[in-house]
C-alpha cells in the first residue's frame, strides 16, 4: 500500500527520473511500448513528417515540419509531461524570465514587465529552434541537475522530439523543450541584466531588456553611428549558451518614441497600438456597411525589400483581431482595474452581433437558458431523419447539426452581450440587435440565415413579443407558429398542448420522461422553489436528458421543431 501511495504522490519529474528505457518511457506516456518503438524505429522517415511553408508577416517563408497523426500524439503526451516538469521547476526556482509557451504567461505578461521605461532593447535569436539539435536535447536531459535522466531515456526523448537533427517547427514538443534548454540562457541573462540595472524577459526567441537608467549599459548594447549593436558581455553570454543573435533585429526604443514589446505598446501600460485599433475600427465599419473589408499584407521580393499589399479579409480574421484587442483590455482590467473604454466595448458587442448572428454561416437558435439548449440539441439529434434541414446523418451514422444553438449562459458570449439567461434577457437581446441592424448593419446579401428566438408560451414568453412589437411598430402574435420580427430575426413560442392556454419547453417531453425519479426525488419544472423531495431543470437536463438521450422519446418536440424548420424555409424565400 505504501508503494502505491508513493507512486501516486510522485511528480511527473520524479516519474521521468525513475524511467530507464523505452518501455518505461512508454508507460509514463500511457502508450504501448511496441507502438512507441514502431513510430520511432520502424516507420519510414518519409512518413513521419510533412513539410510545407507559411508566409512570415513581413515577407519570407517559414518552413514547418508537421508530424503525422501518431507521432504528433506521442509528442503531445511528451509535451504534457515536460510542461508539468517545467512548471514544477519554475515554481521551485521562482523563474520569471520566460513567457512564451508557459502556463498562465503570454505576450501580455512579457510586455507588462517593461512598461514605462526610458530604454527598451529588443533582439532576436537566430534560428532558435533550428539551433537546438539532437545532441543538445539529449545532452540537456542527461547533464541538467534537475533531470539527470538515464542516457537511454534521454535518447528516446530526443528521438521523439527531433527531426533531421533539430527541433522541428510544427511539433507540439518543440516549444517546451526549447524553454527547458533556453532556461540555461535565461539564468545567465537575468544575472547580467541585474548587474547592470536592467529587467530581462524572453518570449521564445525574442529577448527584451529595459531600464530607467539615464544611459543604457554598453555591456548589453551600444549605438555606433546611429546603429545599435549587441554589447560584448551580452553577446558572449548568448554565444556561450549555444545561441546566436540575429544582427538585423537589434532595436533600441526610447521613451519619446512608441516602445513595442512582443507586439504591444509599453510606454505606459501593455496595450495594443492606437493605430492598430483605429484600422480595425475602420475595417469593421466597412464590413457592416458593405459586407467586405481589406487589410494589409506584406510581401518581400528577392532583394529583401518589403512592400505592402491590400487584400480582402474575412470575418474570421477580423474576429481574431478583435479577440486580441479584447484579451489585452481584459488583462489590463484584471491587473490595473481599468475599465474597458465604453466606445471600445460597444464596438466589441457590435462586431459580435454581426459575426455571430447577422452573417452567421448557419441558422442560429437562441433560447432562454442552458437547459433549453440541452433539450433542443438532443431532440434535433434524435429526430434528425424527420427534419433534414436541422440535422443530417452521414454514412457512418454520426449526426451533424445544420443549425447552431447559441450558448451564452455562464460564458464569455453572455458577458459580451450582457445576458445571463431568462425571458427578460431575450427581450433585451431583441432591442439591442434591432438597434444595431437599423443603425449599422447595412451590408447587402450578407445575412443568409435566420436568428430564431425560442421562448415559452407563458407570461414570461409574452415579454419578447411585446418588446419586438413596440420596436418594429406592428403586432406580433404569440399564437402564430412563428413571427418574422425584422431583418433575419424571428420569434417562435412553444406550441400549446390541446386545450391549454400556456406551455413551456418541458411540455414537449413525454409524461414518462417527466415522471423520472432521481434519488427518490421527482422533477418539478413549474416553480423555482423546490421542496426537499424535488429536483429542478438543471438536474433534469444533465441527469435525465443528457444521460438517457439515446432512449428518450423526443417525438413530442416535433411541433416545435416544425416551427423552427418553417422559419428556415420562410427566410430562404425572402429577398436578400
Amino acid at each position: 500500500m505504501s508503494a502505491v501511495r508513493s507512486t501516486l504522490t510522485m511528480s511527473k519529474l520524479q516519474h521521468l527520473k525513475s524511467t530507464s528505457n523505452l518501455h518505461s518511457v512508454a508507460n509514463l506516456l500511457g502508450l504501448k511500448p511496441a507502438h512507441l518503438a514502431y513510430n520511432l524505429y520502424k516507420k519510414p522517415d518519409a512518413e513521419k513528417y510533412t513539410k510545407f511553408e507559411i508566409p512570415k508577416r513581413y515577407g519570407g517563408k517559414r518552413i514547418i515540419s508537421a508530424p503525422n497523426a501518431d507521432l504528433k500524439h506521442i509528442q503531445r503526451l511528451l509535451a504534457a509531461v515536460l510542461m508539468d516538469c517545467l512548471n514544477e521547476l519554475n515554481a521551485k526556482y521562482n523563474r520569471q524570465a520566460a513567457h512564451g509557451f508557459i502556463t498562465q504567461r503570454s505576450i501580455l505578461t512579457n510586455a507588462h514587465q517593461h512598461r514605462g521605461r526610458g530604454h527598451v532593447l529588443n533582439l532576436d535569436l537566430q534560428d532558435f529552434f533550428g539551433s537546438i539539435n539532437f545532441g543538445r536535447v539529449r545532452g540537456f536531459f542527461i547533464a541538467d541537475k534537475d533531470f539527470s535522466l538515464h542516457p537511454a531515456v534521454a535518447t528516446v526523448l530526443a528521438q521523439i522530439a527531433c527531426f533531421e537533427n533539430t527541433l522541428p517547427q510544427g511539433s507540439p514538443a518543440s516549444p517546451v523543450i526549447s524553454n527547458l534548454i533556453g532556461n540555461v540562457l535565461d539564468t545567465h541573462l537575468i544575472k547580467l541584466a541585474r548587474k547592470h540595472g536592467c529587467v530581462y524577459t524572453r518570449y521564445a526567441d525574442d529577448l527584451t531588456f529595459s531600464t530607467n537608467l539615464p544611459n543604457f549599459p554598453e555591456e548589453l548594447a551600444y549605438s555606433k553611428f546611429g546603429v545599435w549593436t549587441t554589447g560584448t558581455s551580452l553577446l558572449k553570454v548568448i554565444k556561450q549558451s549555444g545561441f546566436d543573435v540575429n544582427t538585423s533585429k537589434v532595436r533600441m526604443q526610447l521613451e519619446d518614441s512608441q516602445q513595442n514589446v512582443t507586439g504591444l505598446v509599453v510606454n505606459q501600460k501593455a496595450n495594443t497600438a492606437a493605430s492598430y485599433r483605429s484600422s480595425i475600427r475602420a475595417m469593421a465599419k466597412n464590413l457592416f456597411k458593405t459586407g467586405n473589408f481589406t487589410h494589409d499584407s506584406f510581401i518581400k521580393d528577392s532583394a529583401g525589400n518589403v512592400s505592402k499589399n491590400s487584400e480582402l479579409g474575412t470575418v474570421a480574421q477580423l474576429q481574431g483581431m478583435f479577440g486580441h484587442i479584447k484579451h489585452v483590455d481584459e488583462f489590463n482590467l484584471q491587473i490595473r482595474r481599468q475599465e474597458i473604454p465604453t466606445g471600445r466595448a460597444s464596438l466589441y458587442k457590435r462586431f459580435f452581433l454581426f459575426s455571430q448572428f447577422f452573417c452567421s454561416s448557419k441558422p442560429v437558435i437562441l433560447c432562454e437558458g442552458k437547459t433549453d439548449n440541452i433539450y433542443l440539441l438532443h431532440a434535433i439529434r434524435s429526430r434528425a431523419n424527420h427534419f433534414p434541414q436541422l440535422a443530417e446523418t452521414n454514412a457512418t451514422g454520426s449526426i451533424s447539426l445544420l443549425i447552431r444553438i447559441f450558448k451564452y449562459v455562464e460564458r464569455k458570449a453572455g458577458r459580451t452581450l450582457g445576458m445571463s439567461g431568462g425571458d427578460g434577457e431575450i427581450s433585451k437581446f431583441i432591442g439591442t440587435y434591432l438597434t444595431e441592424v437599423s443603425k449599422h448593419f447595412k451590408a447587402p446579401g450578407v445575412s443568409q440565415h435566420p436568428v430564431i428566438l425560442v421562448v415559452d408560451h407563458d407570461s414570461g414568453g409574452k415579454g419578447p413579443y411585446e418588446t419586438a412589437s413596440k420596436k418594429v411598430g406592428k403586432t406580433l402574435d404569440i399564437l402564430n407558429p412563428f413571427e418574422h420580427v425584422a431583418a433575419n430575426l424571428y420569434l417562435v413560442a412553444t406550441p400549446l398542448p390541446f386545450g391549454a392556454t400556456s406551455s413551456c419547453i418541458e411540455d414537449c417531453f413525454q409524461p414518462t420522461t417527466l415522471a423520472k425519479t432521481l434519488g427518490g426525488k421527482t422533477f418539478n419544472y413549474k416553480t423555482k422553489h423546490l421542496k426537499p423531495t424535488e429536483y429542478g431543470k438543471s438536474y433534469f437536463a444533465e441527469h435525465v436528458v443528457q444521460a438517457d438521450a439515446g432512449t428518450i422519446d423526443f417525438s413530442g418536440f416535433d411541433p416545435l421543431l416544425d416551427r423552427i424548420n418553417s422559419v428556415i424555409v420562410h427566410y430562404a424565400k425572402l429577398p436578400k
